[in-house]
């Protein structure tokens, strides 16, 4: 059981697309770990900040009192290192700062992928749940801020500000490709926790590629999240169900309404493959320049 004065030990705050989930699961078996139930907290964000997300009905549970975010935990056993697990932290630099305040000694996990792959990849998963222009291009015409999403500099910047060098971790997703073991043993020793056990762990499987069996359906499930979201007492309920982990009607309805498809992608076209890599390129140097790594590969023109 936690106690009150127990601080959650990392943060991982991004980004999304990026194997965070998988990286999630690893951790979730590992016995030294304690995760969040549910599995994202999102306490950290201020979604007043991000116009985008008016689109997307959640709560602002950066609105509850600390005390409810430690609940998230409440399951921890004695000696466990406690992980947030909220890939949405990265939507907004002003959260680096609100970690560092409530936990100066965090250690900091930062997952990157290429800009243009992991907006594509985004898309695709905001798709399934909402509705959305079925087009990467329609999209980015529609929601301009969309193609904010694949900057990078200056949301992790300020992790790199506020805590130090020794206290962040970060990878990019070619590195989980090529060796996803070598990435867990760098972890599970950047923690402090037992490295010995990373090649059974490692056999988490996540992400089954999907396509959606219903457009409507999710516009229906979209409807009935709006209506949930504007009724304060239905949130309580919905909190109460989540501790008891009788899960998300919401999620369930998702999952039902998604067929596995393992040729599941989207191809755009060249052209705005490359309009976009033209447009994150200054910030893929910077980024590079921030992280101390060599990004030149994320600036070649597209090969398809």
């Amino acid at each position: 059981m936690m106690g009150q004065s127990r601080k959650v030990d990392f943060f991982l705050v991004g980004a999304s697309k990026s194997a965070t989930t998988w990286l999630h699961a690893c951790c979730s078996r590992h016995p030294g770990i304690c995760t969040s139930r549910p599995k994202q907290t999102n306490y950290f964000l201020d979604r007043n900040e991000v116009p985008f997300l008016k689109h997307f009905p959640e709560e602002n549970y950066y609105e509850r009192p600390l005390g409810w975010y430690h609940t998230r935990f409440s399951h921890a056993k004695p000696g466990q290192m406690l992980g947030d697990f909220s890939p949405i932290y990265f939507v907004h630099p002003a959260v680096a700062q609100r970690i560092h305040d409530y936990n100066p000694d965090a250690k900091i996990l930062i997952l990157l992928r290429h800009p243009v792959d992991r907006l594509v990849a985004l898309h695709a998963q905001i798709l399934k749940l909402f509705p959305f222009p079925n087009d990467l291009d329609t999209a980015l015409k529609e929601y301009p801020e969309f193609r904010e999403e694949g900057l990078h500099c200056e949301k992790i910047k300020p992790y790199f500000d506020l805590f130090d060098s020794s206290q962040v971790f970060v990878r990019i997703y070619d590195d989980i490709r090529h060796d996803a073991l070598a990435v867990l043993n760098a972890l599970f020793e950047f923690l402090e926790v037992d490295s010995h056990i990373a090649p059974e762990i490692n056999s988490a499987k996540t992400n089954v590629r999907s396509v959606t069996r219903s457009r409507a359906l999710i516009r229906m499930n979209y409807m009935a999240l709006k209506a949930l979201h504007s009724n304060s007492l239905m949130l309580r309920v919905k909190d109460i169900l989540t501790t008891l982990k009788i899960g998300s009607l919401y999620e369930k309805v998702i999952n039902i309404n998604l067929r596995p498809d393992s040729s599941a992608g989207e191809d755009i076209e060249p052209e705005l493959r490359q309009s976009l890599l033209d447009y994150y390129r200054d910030d893929i140097e910077k980024t590079a320049q921030v992280i101390n790594r060599n990004l030149s590969s994320w600036l070649q023109p597209y090969d398809p």
